[in-house]
Order: C-alpha cells, then structure tokens, then sequence
C-alpha cells in the first residue's frame, strides 16, 4: 500500500512538473523541481477542501479540518 502511495505522488509530480515545463512559468530547473516536490501536497489539500464542500446528510458543508498545518505522512 506505501508503495502504491509512493507511485501516486510521484505520478502527480510528474504531471504537474510536464505541464508547467511547457509553459514560461518556469524559469530553471530548480524551479520546476520545487513544484514537482510541492504538488502532491497542494493536491492532497485541494482534494480535503473539495470534499469539505460537498454536503452531508445534515445539509451543511463541512469546515476543512487542516490539523494546524501538519500533513500526516
């Protein structure tokens, strides 16, 4: 299972460092590296904050739960 997780993150990586390369918002490589690096983890919070939005049963949404900022590993 850690290393379907690990192949996941790394895939989002990689599709998130293509389709900036393509674009001149990347200026090095150092650059497109640290996007790569950081886009499973800007994923994983959109996904979080995507999901809070969607409605329970109660009819509200719920708040997004961060944790204080601390992503679980």
């Amino acid at each position: 299972m850690y290393a379907v997780s690990i192949l996941i993150h790394l895939g989002i990586a990689a599709a998130a460092v293509a389709a900036l390369s393509t674009t001149t918002v990347v200026a090095n490589g150092l650059v497109a590296f640290g996007a790569g690096a950081a886009a499973p983890v800007i994923v994983k919070k959109m996904a979080r904050y995507a999901e809070s939005l969607v409605p329970v049963r109660g009819g509200k949404p719920q708040p997004p739960q961060d944790g204080g900022g601390h992503e679980d590993s």
